[in-house]
């Protein structure tokens, strides 16, 4: 069959297409406008002047810097998916946008490629002496992803070759003593190191990218001693700010725990990974260390939604099952990094695990940090809130009073739209002979096979219905396609078909995936039908917080309820009956396309009368409960909102 490969590929409709038109049409052009300036609607503290920094450093404007260690990150990260959009649907306002931006990012980069606002414009003596706390390699990765993301988007190379010129800067750097052993304390600069390395094919990027990683944990870790910046580095150093905080308490390669900051530990094995599949993990160390932190993190430290982080302070990972649903972080940055790491785990393995785990982070705590009319966000994603005690808890303070337009640190809005608009590209892997099918969507992919190039075009309504039809066709018959379909962990019942013909001795993979070896005579096609029952799950003992309870899901959607559903009484006291039937009903309003579910269970209702505590148990009588997708929480207005409930058999 020869080398398969990808050629092309896009969302054509159905779910996705219709979130990333939203994106295309309006919430690029609206984080645009917040990140030249705009205040309309905005808290002062939400302002931001990231287009307006980038103006000082060039010397277009005679302002003062305004924002923080972070910010050029968040206009990168715009800029990364602004150029998925245009490489999905050409804008030639949204291109001339780019091209001024990256104008203006070449004008205000220093002669010796350095570029980075906050240090060019308020600290330039305090340029490159601040690693733990300062994101200066951190927004200097970004944006080279950014670089390689518009030169691949569009051919232009003007972007690439100012990030290549930064890149050339850190790499002579990191020769010279004094500098050799030092790394930044959020890992990045690694993931678009490596990207320069696959635009360019410039070797000198890919080994800078393992040296950093290399260095990251060897002990005495530099940071404890390092001069503070005496910005963003509030608490630097106590008990959750210290080196394991950066993933530096220890050499990567020795790591075995998903540990400290969890937007950093999903970046760094991001970029790990790859390490491994370039080639740059001779004795599989790294490779060992990665596999045990994704199975510690997956196993003993994820939430139901896929999310991870479960202490606000120090935004981090605490120990083994301890998931507390309303003090949890949550952020959505992290679970966009789960999907970053499982996209690459997944081109090295080809095991229907990481899927899963990407899909269900995907479906669930990703998309709720985004509002359903695209102007909104959540920064941290709780599980549980309870209006007027969440709100007042210093341990839940992390958690916004509603979805806010901004952020003062607004690292979750435009890294939502990066992965969102390449969402295409998470869908299927392609390795060797074989197309893998990973997420089902609605799309189409060109993909070379041997001399021939085979188009692969799929129509569903996942994620609320487990059906899916992959139409093959090719531009020279006969040819041959290896398909690979993954049946995903919550799919119990399942049928194949080809041309109409239900398909029996199925060819199934040691991981789970069913191999169909399909002869290109003609067109063919193919339907995956997947049961998609409603049903509960149930946590692990160990979850002291939810242990007892039971929450319900369907295919890859986990529900929530919302007080304003229910019957009178809202959210207290309610229990699940799991021998009643559960319903699926349509969704009303802003809830339209989404299916919700509807079944009977129980309200204690207190015998108390008035009382705190009593001698006797309080009698419960039937109730109906409704739950909507947890990701369409908080749309509808503020109101409680739970995930898990006790039950009775």
């Amino acid at each position: 069959m020869g080398k398969t490969q990808m050629v092309q590929s896009k969302v054509t409709g159905g779910f996705w297409g219709k979130i990333q038109k939203k994106i295309a049409g309006e919430t690029l052009y609206q984080q645009y406008e917040i990140l030249n300036g705009k205040k309309e609607g905005l808290r002062p503290e939400q302002y931001s002047s990231c287009i307006l920094n980038f103006e000082i450093a060039a010397g277009k404007k005679d302002e003062t810097y305004k924002g923080y260690v972070y910010s050029d990150s968040e206009l990168a990260k715009w800029m990364e998916a602004a150029a998925y959009s245009l490489r999905n649907e050409p804008d030639e306002r949204l291109e001339k946008m780019m091209d001024d931006l990256v104008g203006l990012i070449s004008d205000a980069q220093m002669e010796d490629g350095y570029v980075n606002t906050y240090f060019q414009v308020l600290r330039p003596q305090s340029r490159l002496k601040h690693f733990a706390f300062s994101c200066e390699l951190y927004n200097m990765g970004h944006l080279m992803e950014a670089a390689v993301a518009y030169y691949e988007a569009t051919g232009k190379r003007r972007f690439l070759d100012v990030m290549c010129r930064t890149g050339d800067l850190l790499c002579r750097l990191m020769e010279q003593e004094g500098y050799c052993h030092v790394y930044d304390g959020h890992p990045e600069i690694e993931l678009g190191l490596c990207r320069l390395f696959q635009a360019t094919g410039e070797r000198r990027y890919l080994i800078l990218a393992k040296h950093f990683i290399d260095e990251r944990g060897e002990q005495p870790c530099f940071f404890l001693t390092e001069e503070l910046l005496g910005d963003n580095d509030e608490g630097a150093n106590d008990k959750w700010f210290g080196a394991d905080h950066h993933l530096a308490h220890m050499p990567v390669r020795q790591q075995e725990k998903a540990d400290g900051h969890a937007v950093k530990a999903v970046y760094l094995y991001s970029a790990v990974a790859e390490l491994v599949k370039e080639g740059q993990d001779e004795d599989g160390t790294l490779e060992r260390a990665m596999l045990r932190v994704w199975k510690n993190m997956t196993e003993k430290r994820m939430y139901v939604t896929g999310a991870i982080g479960q202490q606000g302070y120090g935004e981090r990972f605490t120990t083994d099952y301890d998931l507390p649903s309303d003090r949890g972080y949550l952020e959505s940055c992290a679970s966009i990094g789960i999907c970053f790491w499982a996209k690459r785990l997944l081109a090295l393995y080809q095991d229907p695990r990481y899927a899963d785990v990407m899909e269900r982070a995907l479906y669930n705590s990703v998309l709720a940090g985004w509002s359903l009319d695209g102007r909104g966000y959540f920064y941290t994603n709780t599980l549980h809130y309870k209006r007027g005690v969440t709100d007042y808890r210093e341990d839940c303070k992390h958690m916004e009073n509603g979805r806010q337009r901004w952020f003062r640190c607004a690292c979750c809005p435009p890294n939502i739209m990066r992965l969102i608009t390449d969402i295409q590209n998470y869908a299927l892997t392609v390795v060797r002979d074989t197309i893998f099918f990973q997420l089902y969507m609605q799309g189409q992919w060109k993909i070379r096979t041997g001399e021939t190039i085979v188009t692969v075009t799929t129509n569903t309504d996942y994620p609320f219905d487990g059906v899916v039809r992959i139409h093959l066709s090719t531009e020279r018959y006969p040819a041959k396609a290896r398909i690979a379909l993954r049946i995903p962990e919550w799919c119990k019942i399942y049928g194949i078909s080809v041309d109409g013909k239900r398909s029996r001795n199925l060819n199934i993979s040691k991981h789970g995936y069913v191999i169909l070896d399909v002869e290109l005579l003609q067109d063919r096609t193919i339907i995956l039908d997947m049961e998609m029952e409603a049903r509960y799950v149930f946590v692990n003992e160990k979850v002291w917080d939810c242990a007892g309870k039971a929450a319900l899901v369907r295919g890859p959607i986990v529900y929530c309820l919302e007080a304003f559903d229910q019957e009178e009484g809202g959210l207290d006291g309610i229990r699940f009956s799991l021998n009643s039937g559960i319903t699926i009903i349509e969704g009303e309003g802003i809830l339209e396309g989404a299916k919700l579910l509807e079944t009977q269970g129980d309200r204690i209702k207190s015998s108390l009368e008035g009382k705190l505590y009593a001698d006797k148990p309080a009698e419960a009588e039937k109730c109906r409960i409704r739950a909507i997708p947890y990701y369409t929480w908080q749309n509808r207005g503020e109101t409680d909102m739970d995930v898990w409930l006790p039950y009775r058999e």
